[in-house]
């Protein structure tokens, strides 16, 4: 969870400091929103700016004709301060020093513009409407950057392929149109350099290809031991390592090699954002082509795993969610995981919304607006999930926050069923929060992960005994602990009873470790013996 690539969101130390670079999150509005406006405050007046108007073109030879995608503009109130602006759209904290606008929209050739009224309905926007058009925001300099995501197979904004032109300083309001030109292009992906001991794979996955209708790739980090020797036969155990949320798999590059166990770093970006290895509805069979194509290949190429009890798992925040359903749905297959203040265990514990009970994922049940994220020191709201949802609302097809490649547009596109379309059916309504019950009741048979062990237990607890290991700091910034404290209520009072360890630290937030990584493979490494 919350972990980011510079467009996504923040996994904090533990991804920070084993899988990958984190981001922050998305955050709270109106204050924020007030006092960064006065950067842009000058002697024109302080009455509220009238909605901003843009005509986007498309630089020669940059897009082929009738291209679909997401236009989105970002708007910043640091006047001719700063450069490129396209991380705002995946972090609440950066937004709010402006605003955000996306719509669908369709360039039909090279001389062709595309027109967005901000004051329309078909206009998703972040930070700019509030009880009245331009709240927070008055006339004066301001920069803006226009952005064209259509990259299919990944949902960052800065994905391959995709088109954005550079910031420009304009001064608002405009009579006219502020005209934007998309002049950059994404280029495609290129790993780094392989050295003596990480590697690169990428293969072609028949089953999720078939999915999706066209070809798509699986792609890992591989960490070889300090010792490894091509021209030896010994055969190594095998660590999955799975990183924050849209951590890559070239997180791998920043994985220390440790002696006696080869590490592998998958890949968490796909056409709906993080794939989560999971088998989906919506996102497609990604924990069948990672176990029966990705790791197999994996294991025949390096000397690894090969059996259940010389294969494991670990990760943090979103890796710590997968990292567990890899162990429960696939308990025949690995032998042990190491989960870091996972994702909701329980969707009682949906971060801090009751999926089950609760009527509305924007609002708390005494009317005050629901908390996603809060300072882990002080408590204080850092951002809601309202404010979070609309900026994903911003990014995603159709305007709504469950094709964003977002947080909660990754989890409802995972854990979801699809419309006619194809699309996730949202667990709330994108812009009033109000659930959907039947849509969360549905997704929580196969994924809350607490309720799915205890439907299954008799089945499973022979063969999870053992080799649970799941720890989270009680002031985790993202309310995880609920979940891991009701999964460990459940495996204290199941039947039959299993040994499992999950340890908590009063005093430590998201990304606490009981214990250095070094310790956590040796852990593994003796299991495998």
């Amino acid at each position: 969870m919350k972990s980011t690539t510079p467009i996504g969101r923040s996994s904090l130390l533990f991804a920070l400091l084993l899988f990958a670079p984190g981001l922050g999150h998305v955050g709270c509005a109106r204050p924020a929103a007030r006092a960064a406006s006065a950067k842009a405050q000058t002697a024109i007046g302080t009455e509220p700016m009238a909605p901003p108007r843009f005509a986007v073109s498309v630089a020669a030879g940059k897009l082929p004709p009738n291209t679909a995608g997401r236009l989105m503009i970002v708007l910043d109130a640091g006047g001719d301060v700063g450069g490129d602006l396209r991380s705002r759209l995946g972090d609440v904290e950066e937004a709010r020093d402006g605003a955000a606008f996306g719509m669908d929209a369709t360039f039909p050739g090279a001389a062709s513009v595309v027109r967005m009224d901000t004051a329309k309905k078909t206009v998703r926007s972040f930070n700019f409407f509030h009880d009245n058009p331009g709240e927070g925001f008055v006339p004066g300099t301001y920069r803006v950057q226009a952005v064209f995501a259509h990259n299919p197979d990944f949902q960052s904004p800065d994905a391959p392929g995709n088109l954005y032109s550079e910031p420009r300083t304009v001064t608002l309001p405009s009579d006219k149109p502020v005209a934007l030109t998309l002049s950059e292009v994404e280029p495609e992906e290129a790993p780094p350099a392989e050295t003596a001991a990480v590697k690169w794979v990428k293969i072609r996955s028949e089953p999720l290809s078939k999915f999706y209708k066209r070809p798509i790739f699986l792609r890992a980090g591989v960490v070889l031991p300090p010792e490894f020797s091509l021209a030896s036969a010994k055969p190594y155990p095998l660590c999955v390592r799975v990183g924050g949320f849209n951590t890559r798999y070239t997180a791998a590059s920043r994985v220390r090699p440790h002696p006696g166990i080869v590490q592998v770093t998958l890949d968490g970006d796909g056409p709906f954002g993080d794939s989560y290895s999971t088998d989906s509805a919506v996102a497609g069979p990604y924990g069948e082509a990672t176990v029966r194509e990705l790791l197999p290949a994996i294991e025949k190429r390096f000397r690894c795993g090969g059996a259940a009890a010389r294969r494991f798992t670990t990760g943090g925040s979103t890796g710590g969610w997968v990292s567990l359903a890899l162990q429960v749905y696939y308990p025949d297959t690995f032998g042990g995981c190491w989960s870091g203040y996972p994702d909701p265990l329980d969707f009682s514990a949906y971060q801090n919304i009751d999926l089950y009970r609760d009527a509305n994922a924007y609002t708390a049940p005494d009317g005050s607006e629901r908390v996603s994220a809060r300072d882990a020191r002080t408590g204080a709201t850092r951002w809601t999930v309202r404010e979070e949802c609309a900026l994903e609302n911003v990014r995603g097809r159709g305007g709504s926050y469950v094709t964003s490649g977002g947080q909660w547009g990754a989890w409802n596109a995972v854990y979801g069923s699809p419309d006619a379309s194809g699309r996730p059916v949202p667990f709330w309504d994108p812009v009033s929060g109000k659930i959907n019950r039947a849509a969360a009741d549905n997704a929580g048979k196969q994924y809350d992960l607490r309720r799915y062990c205890e439907k299954n237990w008799k089945t499973l607890a022979p063969k999870l005994d053992g080799k649970l290991h799941i720890w989270v700091g009680e002031r985790d910034e993202y309310f995880l602990n609920g979940g891991v404290h009701r999964f460990d209520d459940f495996l204290k009072t199941a039947s039959p009873k299993i040994t499992a360890r999950v340890e908590y630290s009063a005093t430590d937030n998201h990304g606490w470790e009981p214990r250095p990584r070094s310790a956590v493979l040796d852990e593994m490494i003796a299991a495998s013996k």
